[in-house]
């Protein structure tokens, strides 16, 4: 994996790609189709974070920066090569709990496609509801 570190990608991302948001976390996506768009465009998942001064002072927009760095290496084997992700960090990043922002950082990766086995699925997010009452029938 290779980080997006140009000016210009980030650019080319929010002009060019998708963007999904839950919770904490907001995604810009983007899937790579051309071999000229560099890091031989199809291996390679390109991934970047960013925070804004709306997030707050630095102290915060580091610590939302290292929680979302941190969701990224606990689940980088799940991606799909090939794609752009800039993951942005919101105000609710810093303050909503661990356990909720991961749910909604694989919500949003799997609504965007980018996480294996998941092409966008409109319900995603299943296996953490737990199970469901089963209906009775009368």
């Amino acid at each position: 994996m290779v980080h997006l570190r140009k000016r210009e990608d980030f650019v080319k991302l929010r002009h060019e790609g998708r963007f999904f948001a839950a919770g904490g976390v907001a995604v810009q996506l983007a899937k790579r189709v051309r071999e000229d768009e560099g890091e031989s465009s199809g291996k390679v998942l390109r991934w970047g974070v960013t925070a804004s001064r709306k997030v707050g002072n630095a102290v915060k927009r580091n610590r939302a920066k290292r929680r979302l760095r941190a969701l990224w290496r606990e689940y980088e084997g799940e991606f799909e090569k090939g794609w752009d992700v800039n993951m942005i960090a919101g105000a609710l990043t810093v303050g909503i709990g661990w356990k909720d922002l991961r749910k909604s950082f694989r919500y949003v990766m799997k609504k965007g496609g980018v996480w294996k086995g998941a092409k966008g699925e409109s319900r995603v997010g299943r296996e953490d509801r737990g199970k469901r009452k089963q209906r009775r029938e009368y």
